[in-house]
């Protein structure tokens, strides 16, 4: 028969102990993480074509020297921020499909944008997403389908995936038929009129500009 008081038993006695704590602590601590994660209040996004919306659209945008920002749309930003939504950019960029210019030339322009929103007026976006693909007129790799590209809801279910967003109290804003979202019943979408018809369209969710579109946001106060 072993001992109990043996200074070696003792030794493993309060080693399994102390690990039966530790452990007792670490499930503590996921039960509240996890109960955390359940719990957080999810929050609605807006989510931005970029050409069009934000810059004006010059055709395939390459050059950062091409760069116009709407100053219209600052507002509406300020709009979203103070309503306590995320800020998405959500753009289609099939220059890359078909070989104009490369992923990281949207990458650049995205920054560039950025940077200028930040700098003049304070404006941040949460996170930029484009899809490069295009299902006829891509090269190679970038000649495929993609639930990325609108006006599928890709883009909108990965920034789902990556922030806690209720998509349901969500707005898109956009400028052409390609921004109204399919498979997304319950999300709001804005269209403003630029170059692209919108014939058809439901004329309640369609905007002569970004002043009228704050407008009707400003009445739902």
């Amino acid at each position: 028969m072993q001992n109990k008081d043996h200074p070696q038993i003792k030794n493993q006695n309060q080693n399994q102990d102390k690990n039966q704590t530790q452990n007792q602590t670490q499930n503590q601590s996921e039960n509240i993480k996890k109960s955390a994660g359940i719990t957080r209040i999810k929050r609605p996004g807006l989510f931005l074509d970029r050409d069009g919306v934000i810059i004006k659209d010059v055709g395939y945008i390459k050059d950062v020297q091409q760069i116009e920002i709407y100053p219209e749309i600052i507002p509406i930003i300020k709009w979203a921020r103070n309503h306590d939504f995320f800020v998405f950019v959500v753009t289609n960029q099939a220059g890359v499909a078909r070989g104009y210019f490369s992923e990281e030339d949207v990458v650049k322009i995205n920054n560039a944008i950025e940077e200028i929103l930040d700098h003049r007026w304070g404006i941040t976006i949460d996170k930029w997403y484009y899809c490069p693909f295009h299902p006829t007129k891509g090269i190679g790799y970038y000649k495929q389908e993609s639930n990325l590209r609108k006006p599928r809801p890709g883009m909108l279910l990965e920034a789902a995936k990556e922030f806690t967003i209720d998509l349901e109290k969500s707005i898109m804003i956009g400028d052409k038929k390609s921004d109204i979202i399919l498979e997304l019943p319950g999300l709001r979408t804005f269209l403003i009129k630029q170059n692209y018809s919108l014939d058809g369209v439901d004329k309640n969710i369609v905007y002569e500009n970004h002043q009228q579109l704050l407008h009707h946001l400003l009445k739902g106060d």
